[in-house]
């Protein structure tokens, strides 16, 4: 049996993230990052990992609410060069992050 020369999911990333949950402090560690993560060699998808990002967290944990909490924001996820570059794009418009964290489409970025 013989295998396509290229695999099936170049071009798109199948395993790409849709969305981004994203808070201030995880933006500008993307922002500050995005070179590096830019020159990546990977056709497919690009591996962003925020963890080693410092994260404003307050002294004493917040108490339940009984609204519903916001989203955790993403630490881990994998972007195709086009997602990564919208995503850069939209973090750089004024307004767009805010406390406590954002959710960015990604979907329309590819």
């Amino acid at each position: 049996m013989a295998w396509p020369a290229t695999p099936a999911w170049s071009g798109s990333c199948g395993l790409c993230a849709r969305q981004v949950v994203i808070n201030p402090s995880l933006a500008a560690c993307l922002l500050r990052d995005y070179e590096v993560l830019a020159t990546a060699d990977d056709d497919g998808a690009i591996a962003v990992d925020l963890t080693d990002c410092e994260q404003s967290r307050g002294i004493v944990e917040a108490l339940p609410s009984a609204a519903a909490s916001p989203p955790e924001p993403d630490l881990r996820f994998l972007v195709s060069r086009d997602q990564l570059d919208c995503l850069k794009r939209t973090i750089e418009r004024p307004g767009t992050v805010v406390d406590p964290v954002t959710t960015i489409d990604l979907s329309a970025c590819e």
